[in-house]
């Protein structure tokens, strides 16, 4: 099928057959024995690794490298690199002395530009029927990188500077889009993870006139587009439908139907959301299968893209991506006896259950951490960013918080205990308190208090 069947999904033309899109990024560092901090750093490494993974997952769409903090590091933020991750940003330019017109528009030959297009030339030199996604970073999560978590409090106190900056923000996607196009990328996805932390009134007043021009430029490249966003995001899928892209995508907190029924409103195809930890991380072939099905299923087939809900985990193990392909080969007017079959070969690990402790009786402030790991996701990162800095500074209650990553099946047992339902959340003393959004400084700060407060309380009254 390939690039073609893609193409017809875009279009939201009738298909026989779903196209498969795997988001391969340092999993491509892992098919071919390479830790990710080299992998994304040779061109050599990512031709390879990628060549490796449309080998073995037979895929009609594929990006050349996930990884949202090329611009980032190009504009003078440190970089934490891991041997299974991509890179975290761990150093804010504008928070930190340097001033927005200190900034230029990168170059072709900035930075790892370079890099991922020279891969990407080779790749489409071997791969003629493979459709390469070129991944940019999104206005509203470059500026985050650029300022850290003040960017938040800054909407509310400095709107005009935070407007200016994501208007550079967006010439640098433009600029980006124009670079990919260059090098004959077929689709240009904007991925954009910290639109999922903002309210759509937020969105409409930062953020949508930008994303208007962005789409449009890319149209006006000849290119499809894409606008890629991770969390929950339901509150926005409207208004990112507005904004004009060919294809909206999606991780497991947005359910199908209600990406199925609005981007239909606006005629534009959609893609996601196999659940990565839970699923193609630590699930089985068997549930890897019914998942893929049932997402296939609700999705009504038409303009529906089959990918995993963001970046695969560098160690996702090969034997769940590839039974992907049986499900593939399911003709779609059977694809509902399917699920009912593999409903019946899965069987679920029994797992000790969470017990919350009493809240009440501890001397000090608990504070969880849910997220589907902030060394990969960028709006957890920030979640967890914005309990440290309090950590640093913040004596006058005790507490003690910990982050629990989606991919360690313990915290699958606490989140289902504590009702946690949508990542990144805090829950203090049991309460899910920060759900999807980034506290400021002073929210948090005050709701770890108010926890205290009412610890101190309990113990009057006993």
């Amino acid at each position: 099928m390939g690039k073609d069947n893609l193409y017809r999904a875009f279009k939201r033309e009738e298909i026989s057959k779903i196209p498969w899109v795997p988001f391969v990024g340092v999993h491509g560092g892992y098919l071919i024995d390479t830790p990710a901090d080299e992998y994304l750093k040779s061109s050599e490494k990512i031709f390879e690794g990628i060549s490796k993974a449309i080998e073995l997952y037979k895929p009609d769409g594929i990006p050349v490298v996930f990884d949202l903090q090329i611009e980032a590091e190009i504009f003078g933020c440190e970089l934490k690199w891991s041997e299974d991750y991509p890179p975290s940003v761990v150093s804010h330019p504008l928070s930190e002395g340097k001033k927005l017109n200190d900034l230029k528009i990168p170059d072709e030959g900035d930075g790892r530009i370079p890099i991922v297009m020279e891969a990407l030339n080779k790749l489409k030199e071997r791969f003629s029927d493979v459709a390469f996604y070129g991944l940019v970073t999104g206005p509203l999560t470059l500026i985050t990188h650029l300022m850290g978590p003040e960017l938040f409090m800054k909407m509310v106190l400095e709107p005009e500077n935070v407007i200016e900056a994501i208007k550079f923000a967006t010439n640098v996607t433009e600029k980006m889009a124009e670079y990919y196009s260059k090098s004959e990328a077929d689709v240009v996805a904007v991925v954009d993870p910290m639109v999922s932390q903002i309210s759509p009134k937020t969105f409409e007043d930062f953020l949508f006139n930008s994303y208007v021009e962005i789409f449009s430029h890319i149209k006006s490249l000849e290119k499809f587009s894409s606008f890629f966003v991770c969390g929950d995001a339901r509150k926005n899928i409207e208004i990112m439908a507005k904004t004009g892209p060919d294809n909206i995508s999606v991780d497991e907190n947005v359910p199908i139907s209600l990406l199925r029924d609005t981007t239909k409103k606006y005629n534009i195809s959609f893609g996601g959301n196999i659940p990565l930890a839970t699923v193609l991380l630590n699930g089985t072939p068997q549930l890897v299968q019914k998942v893929s099905s049932e997402c296939i299923y609700e999705s009504g087939f038409k303009g529906y893209i089959l990918s995993p809900g963001c970046d695969l985990p560098y160690a996702t193990p090969v034997e769940n991506l590839r039974a992907v392909l049986e499900v593939l080969n399911v003709p779609l007017e059977k694809i509902g006896e399917y699920i009912a079959k593999k409903a019946e070969e899965v069987h679920e690990d029994e797992i000790e259950p969470y017990i919350p402790p009493d809240y009440s009786s501890l001397n000090n402030v608990i504070v969880d951490v849910f997220t589907v790991d902030s060394s990969t996701c960028a709006a957890c990162q920030y979640m967890v960013g914005a309990v440290k800095d309090v950590e640093i500074s913040f004596n006058i209650v005790p507490f003690e918080w910990k982050e629990h990553k989606l991919s360690e099946k313990e915290a699958l047992t606490m989140m289902k205990a504590l009702n946690v339902k949508q990542l990144p959340s805090i829950v203090i003393d049991g309460e899910i308190v920060f759900e999807s959004v980034v506290p400021n400084r002073e929210q948090l700060l005050n709701a770890i208090k108010k926890a205290y407060e009412n610890k101190k309380f309990v113990r009057r009254v006993e």
